[in-house]
């Protein structure tokens, strides 16, 4: 089914009907690895299901990071153009850092990395389509192999989680080796700030409400990162384990209308604590409203928080 609009009499009343790609089984065609950013990546299958995005403009105070496990808060920075990767870790960091240890409680919060989003997925498209037209040029039977990149970072278009369990506690290792079982031993998880730079049309940033979501849903998935000057502000380390979505009627999307650049999705990716919203899948989606729009831009943040007044259980 193509993607739609509609409005519907709900407590969320402006609800976008898409469709959003979910895991499919490698025996399908899906993935058991990827590298993001990659042909591989692009040539991946899915399994594409309509589904309700509701708006949570207007309706922010009912939604948190204990249980949901994301919520919409202000945000400010000095920082305007976010066009150097330096400048970014420089300045933009410690205001994340700063940001979150007040909204969430945390005694020290950590920022790991961070991507900025120009390009629409359809340079991903245009980048491939040239490539493979150079490759018959040079011999009919030529292919791109998996591993090429396409140097673009682009709006991901299927659910996922950026990490595991196992995956976010290899990417502590592998930014703390020499004092991560000394963080373990209190509460600590991994959150992401997601916000936009300019005002979001195009591509607009979908969560699923983390008590809609069953462990059984997710499917771990492993991500090695690219060789590619386009994702060197991903993380240190060679890849970690990510979680991939199996489609789920009862799942939960939301979003928000029309984000401003002073406004940040806050999301769980991993914590430590039981009987909270602990993970969020999430993922750009196309609104039909507004496909034709200019490219998003916008600015993810990755964080890790530690909680050590907070035991480990």
């Amino acid at each position: 089914m193509a993607p739609s609009a509609t409005t519907t009499t709900s407590d969320h009343s402006d609800v976008v009907e898409t469709t959003l790609n979910y895991y499919l089984d490698p025996v399908g065609g899906g993935p058991a690895s990827y590298i993001p950013g990659s042909a591989g990546s692009f040539r991946r299958k899915h399994d594409p299901r309509t589904v309700l995005i509701h708006d949570m403009r207007g309706h922010e105070a009912d939604f948190n990071l204990n249980k949901q496990a994301f919520q919409l808060s202000k945000i400010s920075s000095v920082e305007k153009d976010f066009t150097d990767s330096e400048t970014i870790k420089r300045v933009v960091y410690p205001e994340i850092e700063k940001l979150l240890m007040k909204v969430t409680g945390a005694t020290k919060v950590h920022v790991f990395s961070h991507l900025v989003r120009r390009d629409p997925p359809e340079a991903n498209e245009a980048a491939m389509a040239a490539m493979m037209a150079t490759a018959a040029s040079l011999s009919p039977e030529s292919s791109i192999p998996d591993s090429k990149g396409l140097g673009n970072v682009v709006p991901a278009r299927f659910a996922h989680v950026d990490q595991s369990p196992a995956g976010a506690l290899t990417l502590l290792k592998d930014h703390f080796p020499d004092s991560a079982d000394t963080l373990t031993k209190t509460r600590w998880g991994t959150i992401n700030v997601w916000r936009p730079l300019k005002l979001i049309k195009k591509d607009p940033f979908a969560v699923c409400d983390a008590q809609s979501v069953r462990d059984e849903d997710l499917v771990p998935v492993y991500a090695t990162l690219p060789p590619s000057t386009a994702f060197e502000s991903v993380s240190v380390g060679e890849g970690f384990e990510t979680l991939e979505v199996r489609a789920n009627p009862d799942h939960q999307w939301y979003y928000v209308s029309n984000m401003q650049p002073d406004e940040a999705l806050l999301f769980k990716v991993f914590d430590t604590k039981k009987n909270v919203g602990r993970r969020v899948p999430h993922t750009s989606f196309i609104d039909p409203r507004t496909k034709n729009d200019a490219p998003r831009e916008s600015l993810e943040v990755r964080s890790f928080l530690f909680y050590e007044d907070q035991p480990n259980v």
